[in-house]
């Protein structure tokens, strides 16, 4: 997910000429919340990751896992089904993104970015500039890191590739940089959102405010920022749309064709096509930043090392209607399969009259006997309450 976060938010920087540090081995914590078949009332789930900061600072997803970084010293690797892996590091881990090099990149704070394998060998870059503080970073379109470079004497964007080579462009106090529509990098300086080409050039400049937080490429191709308590739209062609919300607005994440915001204490979505908000989903916690998962589930960082996860679009029901024909016979029978792709919990089925029985006979697997004609609907239910409506027919 590509974003930019602004230097209101983002102060920390990257280094260069690289060197290798002893690091220790991962370190196992016990899932707490994110285990099989635990029951849950709605959609929303909470951990508290057992990590060393205060609260998360950042997460990003990448192959069946979110990867969160604590602000300390501790990157937590963790999936619903498997619960939660930690990786002490030796530095500070401010922000994490995943490289084209398919190692994690970290940012310290200070002048050091550590590049971390997936099973948390560390590598440490220390840049030339001992004042430099890099909090935030991305893959650029090169496949290089790209990162804000905060400094008393050389602010700027640096660039960094897998073997640790550092290039400094000086273009003063900025946010992290992000790829945009165009394939450039964009940043806001706190007056202007920017467009540079890798060469260092500004190609394109659109205006913005100081409160702008966090952006992303939405699902029209257009570049969509927070900014405060509204949402603002940014085109190639220079065009800037405003569509103004009844909340202060938080992170930024695109799926399923919709936008989607934290709000301080939830979610809410906003249609790039109708142009509307949607209702705010109330969470159980207080929500910052915010990345769709490859479950298709939102996952945010919250307050007290908790991680806060919102499943989305959990249940597939097989086949979408049943017809059941007596034929002479006392009764008939047929089956239904219910998948839940994104949790592995249990299911239960209602059927509001006494036209057909419904039985689970294994997980996720219910068993439809008629008992007369008429028509109705099965009520599939899931342990986190989401249901599905499967209309069936005796004849």
């Amino acid at each position: 997910m590509r974003r930019l976060s602004f230097l209101a938010v983002a102060v920390l920087a990257i280094g260069c000429s690289s060197h290798s540090g002893a690091v220790p081995g991962p370190i196992n914590i016990s899932p707490q919340v994110f285990q099989k078949k635990q029951p849950f009332k709605n959609p929303w789930l909470k951990t508290n990751l057992g990590l060393r900061g205060v609260a998360p600072t950042a997460l990003v997803a990448q192959g069946k896992y979110v990867w969160v970084a604590d602000g300390i010293g501790d990157i937590s690797r963790v999936s619903m089904r498997q619960g939660s892996k930690n990786f002490r590091l030796s530095i500070t881990t401010a922000a994490i993104t995943f490289g084209s090099d398919k190692n994690f990149w970290v940012a310290s704070g200070r002048a050091v970015i550590a590049r971390m394998t997936p099973t948390g060998v560390e590598t440490d870059f220390t840049l030339p500039d001992s004042t430099a503080r890099v909090s935030q970073l991305n893959e650029g379109p090169d496949g290089a890191l790209w990162f804000s470079v905060y400094s008393d004497s050389n602010p700027g964007m640096g660039r960094m590739d897998a073997e640790g080579n550092y290039t400094l462009f000086p273009v003063g106090y900025i946010s992290t940089p992000c790829v945009g529509p165009d394939g450039n990098l964009w940043y806001f300086d706190g007056v202007n959102l920017n467009s540079m080409n890798t060469q260092g050039q500004i190609v394109g400049q659109f205006p913005s405010t100081e409160y702008t937080l966090y952006s992303i490429i939405g699902p029209d191709g257009a570049m969509w920022a927070v900014d405060g308590s509204q949402l603002v739209r940014y085109t190639t062609q220079g065009q800037v749309s405003t569509f103004a919300a009844q909340m202060n607005l938080g992170d930024i994440a695109n799926s399923n064709g919709l936008l989607w915001m934290t709000t301080g204490n939830g979610i809410i979505s906003f249609d790039p096509v109708a142009l509307t908000f949607g209702q705010q989903i109330t969470g159980p916690d207080t929500t910052q930043r915010i990345i769709t998962g490859v479950d298709g589930n939102f996952w945010m960082t919250g307050p007290h090392n908790n991680i806060v996860t919102y499943v989305n679009q959990i249940m597939s029901v097989r086949p979408t209607s049943l017809t059941l024909r007596l034929g002479g016979k006392a009764t008939n029978t047929d089956t239904l399969t219910v998948g839940e792709t994104n949790y592995g919990g249990t299911w239960s089925a209602v059927w509001p009259s006494q036209i057909v029985n419904v039985e689970q006979t294994s997980p996720g697997v219910f068993t439809v006997t008629a008992v007369s004609p008429g028509s109705g609907k099965i009520t599939i239910q899931d342990t986190m309450h989401n249901y599905t409506k499967i209309p069936v027919t005796v004849q």
